[in-house]
């Protein structure tokens, strides 16, 4: 593994090579952990083009971190190296990371998301966006569309076509701050909050809660895999949904090969 140290001492960029998606990621947060060249907790990360560049966003507790990567032969327009609020990013603070289909870089900050065009930094600011509601995670839709999750009013947004569209408790959401969003390959999107994990259906929105099966009420993390099972990461315990029903995993010894 590449670990490469800017100007400034920031890790960058490292070659994920041939390992798996998984296993390489692993590797390479123990590597950075271990040796301490992050100066701050990486909220976020994203794979490049090709799978084979890893960007990270790191944050310190004055002032942020910031997003960094580094230019492959393969995909220099793609590299925005050492950029921070002064080149275009909406804040220094950078909590998630997600590429979309074309290619765009988009970063979640503590005030509002900003992308890379392969030149620069951009900022949407329009009212009926993020504006400068903090976004902690970011997923990608199979048809283009970027959903961001805010920890203020704006609950989860889309952005489609040039526009977007705020999901909020209005909408049917649990609570409108929303802490982690994943979409299945069907389009279903799940929000996590501290009131319930909500479903997202053709603009309709399901909650679920301890009552239905859930392992707790406030849920942190959620991931979707490959076989459309559901996992849903609380305060008291992991949650597995699959075949519409729950299994909860809340104890020692509980989780599956503990």
């Amino acid at each position: 593994m590449n670990n490469q140290p800017t100007e400034t001492g920031r890790w960058e960029h490292a070659a994920r090579g041939h390992l798996p998606r998984a296993v390489w990621l692993a590797l390479a947060a123990a590597a950075v952990i271990a040796g301490g060249a992050l100066a701050g907790d990486v909220f976020g990360g994203a794979f490049g083009p090709h799978d084979q560049e890893l960007v990270v966003g790191p944050a310190e507790e004055a002032g942020g971190g910031q997003v960094s990567s580094q230019a492959t032969a393969e995909t220099p327009e793609r590299a925005p190296a050492g950029t921070g609020t002064t080149q275009g990013l909406a804040h220094r603070h950078v909590w998630s990371l997600a590429e979309g289909r074309d290619g765009r870089l988009w970063a979640g900050t503590s005030q509002g998301l900003s992308w890379f065009d392969g030149e620069s930094w951009r900022t949407d600011r329009r009212e009926d966006g993020p504006g400068y509601s903090r976004v902690v995670s970011l997923a990608i839709g199979d048809d283009g569309s970027v959903w961001a999750a805010t920890e203020g009013s704006r609950g989860v947004l889309r952005f489609h076509g040039g526009d977007w569209t705020a999901y909020t408790t209005a909408d049917g959401l649990a609570d409108n701050a929303v802490s982690s969003v994943a979409i299945a390959d069907d389009g279903t999107v799940w929000a996590a909050t501290l009131d319930g994990l909500s479903r997202g259906r053709n603009g309709e929105w399901t909650t679920f809660t301890p009552h239905d099966g859930l392992a707790g009420d406030a849920v942190t993390s959620v991931a979707v895999a490959d076989d459309g099972t559901v996992w849903a990461g609380t305060h008291d315990g992991l949650s597995r949904f699959h075949n519409d029903s729950w299994t909860s995993y809340t104890g020692r010894g509980s989780l599956p090969g503990g």
